[in-house]
């Protein structure tokens, strides 16, 4: 699988542009790595061979952190390093849905008392 992770505004959700790359991945091997760029960076894991992962990073200073143990140990170290974010609100919690839009409120909250009956 190769990635090239650069900022770009993909026009849509079906390209393998991406609006907000992170260079971070684990490994199923104890392990995982954020390249510390803002540079584009091409991820080539196994994809011209399937022994080896490579990462080409266009920067003039490579700033790379590897970190080792169980998924959760890895991601905790990342988000220590990189920040957490904080809980969300409590009204985020509650109904969610999509739609381009109500004629009115009272249409608006007639689908969420819907919705919250089900």
């Amino acid at each position: 699988m190769k990635h090239r992770l650069t900022v770009t505004d993909p026009q849509g959700p079906e390209t393998p542009d991406m609006y907000k790359p992170v260079p971070f991945f684990m490994s199923d091997r104890g392990y995982g790595m954020f390249m510390h760029t803002s540079a584009p960076v091409t991820c080539d894991f196994g994809n011209s061979y399937i022994g080896a992962t490579k990462l080409f990073m266009a920067d003039e200073v490579m700033d790379i952190f590897v970190f080792l143990g169980s998924p959760k140990e890895i991601l905790t170290e990342y988000t220590a390093l990189t920040g957490r974010p904080d809980m969300p609100p409590l009204w985020s919690f509650g109904t969610w849905m999509s739609r381009i839009t109500y004629f009115s409120e009272a249409e608006g909250r007639e689908a969420a008392r819907k919705q919250n009956t089900v």
